[in-house]
């Protein structure tokens, strides 16, 4: 998640607790986009000689209010409890979100890799080489980063996605979970 800039943050709430949210600035930028939208909505209301948010008028703002107030009401988080021992994920929004959790004890790493925006323009004989991955790119197609954690079944659930020029971050933040449930990090630069 990097929309306008923000992105998950790790921090340590407890001793033996490791929560990874949306960060201050990802809420203060929703908080003054939404409070700018009602203000536009507020005046279009005021000024337009009918006190009623429901004119055509009013829709474009109206939708711009709605959006940016689930934007700023979005949580994708995860918690690393030490002394539950599980690792919760909580995605939706604040007050109503989807709930599931895994055992640390079943983490077995945490790892970054990467993949393309977009899609890869066939060539020929693209099929038969061994690396698909070096298949051209187009200029706007990113190369983006995941942040990973793997359980002992193989299965990968990913806690963050960014662009490749944040991959410092990105390490940091998987040593530190790595770290923190004394499992292994496997980077992008390892």
């Amino acid at each position: 998640m990097f929309l306008f800039g923000a992105f998950l943050t790790l921090k340590r709430r407890r001793p033996a607790r490791l929560v990874l949210s949306p960060s201050l600035s990802y809420r203060v930028t929703f908080a003054l986009l939404l409070a700018a939208a009602a203000l536009i909505l507020l005046s279009g209301v005021l000024f337009n000689g009918e006190a009623t948010v429901f004119l055509g008028i009013n829709t474009v703002p109206l939708l711009f209010v709605l959006a940016t107030g689930l934007a700023l009401l979005y949580n994708d988080c995860w918690v690393f409890d030490l002394e539950k021992g599980v690792v919760e994920s909580r995605f939706g929004l604040l007050f109503l979100f989807r709930r599931r959790t895994l055992p640390i004890a079943d983490l077995a790493s945490i790892q970054i890799s990467s993949f393309t925006k977009g899609r890869v323009i066939d060539e020929p004989g693209a099929e038969t080489a061994p690396a698909r991955v070096e298949a051209r790119r187009r200029f706007f197609m990113p190369r983006m980063l995941t942040l990973t954690a793997v359980d002992v079944h193989g299965n990968a659930r990913v806690l963050d996605t960014s662009r490749a020029g944040r991959l410092s971050r990105l390490e940091r933040t998987g040593r530190r979970i790595a770290d923190f449930c004394g499992i292994p990090f496997r980077g992008g630069s390892e």
